[in-house]
């Protein structure tokens, strides 16, 4: 429901709750997917460094934003819209389900398509500054289509700035050359 909670650990009880915004309704989904609504479905990442969970959220209108939110009160530190939209990309048909990454003072999300590989996606990954502000970042799988990075532990950051990826099912068949995925990819 695009809703990010904070339990305590203690009692269990809600300390606080931000609703970041509207997801995407089953009705708009065209037949696709496996979620309904469809809202944040990676899991965030906390940056004790400044005190935030960034979670991304898709929103109807099929925009997918990053939030950072205080730790300790809720509120909303960062919003940015992180769509890398392509003829071959559209938000509409992207899921970002894989959890959300930090590295290098920028936090990484990764996409892949609704349930059904229905519509135009290509995977890939966006990084956008902490604060949110900047470029952002992004490397999309090299093939013609789909390519979904799937792993659900997200990007793995390693040494020297490197991240790791999974992707799968993309546009190569039995006996096509490579087209870069159905791999384990390191990005730097």
């Amino acid at each position: 429901n695009d809703t990010i909670y904070a339990i305590a650990r203690s009692t269990g009880k809600t300390v606080w709750h931000t609703h970041v915004g509207t997801p995407v309704p089953r009705s708009a989904l065209h037949g696709c997917g496996d979620i309904f609504p469809l809202g944040i479905t990676g899991t965030p990442v906390y940056d004790q460094s400044n005190g935030l969970i960034y979670a991304v959220a898709e929103t109807t209108g099929y925009h997918h934003v990053l939030f950072g939110l205080d730790v300790r009160t809720g509120g909303v530190a960062v919003k940015r819209d992180i769509d890398v939209s392509s003829t071959a990309n559209q938000p509409a048909w992207n899921q970002q389900r894989p959890a959300l990454a930090i590295d290098g003072g920028r936090v990484y999300a990764a996409f892949g398509g609704l349930a059904g590989d229905c519509g135009t996606y290509i995977g890939g990954v966006v990084g956008v500054a902490l604060n949110g502000t900047g470029s952002l970042l992004s490397w999309h799988t090299p093939t013609s289509r789909e390519g979904a990075v799937w792993g659900t532990s997200g990007p793995v950051a390693g040494p020297n700035g490197t991240l790791w990826i999974s992707s799968g099912n993309g546009a190569a068949g039995p006996g096509d050359p490579f087209d870069g995925s159905d791999s384990v990819t390191s990005l730097r």
